[in-house]
Order: structure tokens, then C-alpha cells, then sequence
């Protein structure tokens, strides 16, 4: 069974070349509006969204926001880690109820 994944990445080509490797079907959204859109015509097609922070159009706190808001999302994990902040990696995870 594939594990059905949405790419949010407005460079996504290393990880668009590398996941189908390890048996993920892979369909990307270079910015945040258009993975919104995706999302909202099929809204139970995907396993698992990967979000870039910085992209275009909405970046990716906006698009998470928006997802978050989506009844069908069971769990959302924020993974922070930036180059300017290198000592901290911030992950959280939260689960609707």
C-alpha cells in the first residue's frame, strides 16, 4: 500500500525525485494556495502533507493554519528549525479530538 503524500515546496525537487523511492506516491503544490486548493477538491486523498516554511503566494504557517482548520486532519506536527536559530528544533504535535 502507498502512502499518498502532498508536497508543499516551492524547490521541490529532491524530495519530489526521492520519496517515490521508498514507495510514496508524491503530488506537489508549490505554494500554499495552490496545496489549499488541491486539498479542498480531494480532501481525504492524502496520508500526509510536508509543508515548507518560506515559499510564495502562503507560506507555510498560513497553509497549516488553514489545514489545521480542515475536519478531516487527525494530527498536525510542526517541526520549527531555523538557520538563524541552529540551537533550537522545535517540534509539536497535536491531535484533533
Amino acid at each position: 500500500m502507498s502512502v499518498n503524500v502532498l508536497l508543499v515546496d516551492d524547490n521541490p525537487k529532491y524530495l519530489r525525485d526521492a520519496l517515490p523511492f521508498y514507495g510514496y506516491s508524491v503530488d506537489v503544490a508549490v505554494n500554499g494556495l495552490e496545496a489549499i486548493n488541491m486539498l479542498s477538491k480531494n480532501l481525504t486523498k492524502y496520508d500526509i502533507v510536508l509543508l515548507d516554511v518560506m515559499m510564495p503566494e502562503m507560506n507555510g504557517f498560513e497553509t497549516l493554519k488553514n489545514i489545521r482548520e480542515n475536519e478531516y486532519t487527525i494530527y498536525s506536527c510542526y517541526n520549527d528549525y531555523s538557520g538563524k536559530r541552529r540551537t533550537k528544533n522545535y517540534i509539536r504535535t497535536e491531535k484533533r479530538r
